[in-house]
């Protein structure tokens, strides 16, 4: 079967008439919309993915560094460590700036400290 060629597709186009133009356009917007929700579906699904991952990642960090920065806040970057400290201001713009994929930012408490409950 042959190509054809946009320009000769255009010119097809160009001897429409406008009810068949305006045909085309809706055929082409429902087109579109098909090829945004299988895009969306595909993304939705590697995303999913990606979020496993980097809740994994996290979670083997946490496992592993927590005691070192016990009460102070720490920014992840999956399982890399982007910033941390006291002040949590200061460690979530030192977050943002690094411009990060997958952020995590959170306060690490002393769970030794006993809880009597209210």
């Amino acid at each position: 079967m042959a190509h054809t060629t946009f320009e000769q597709a255009i010119e097809v186009v160009s001897a429409l008439l406008p009810e068949d133009k305006e045909r085309l356009r809706e055929w082409l917007d429902e087109q579109k919309k098909q090829n945004g929700r299988q895009q969306d579906e595909e993304t939705h699904e590697e995303r999913l993915k990606r979020i496993e991952e980097t809740h994994k990642k996290i979670h083997a960090w946490m496992k592993e560094n927590r005691s070192k920065y016990v009460g102070e806040w720490v920014a992840l970057d999956g399982d890399r460590l982007v910033a941390h400290g006291k002040d949590g201001d200061e460690v979530s713009k030192e977050l943002k700036a690094a411009n990060t994929k997958s952020p995590f930012f959170s306060f690490i408490d002393d769970d030794d400290i006993p809880f009597a409950g209210w």
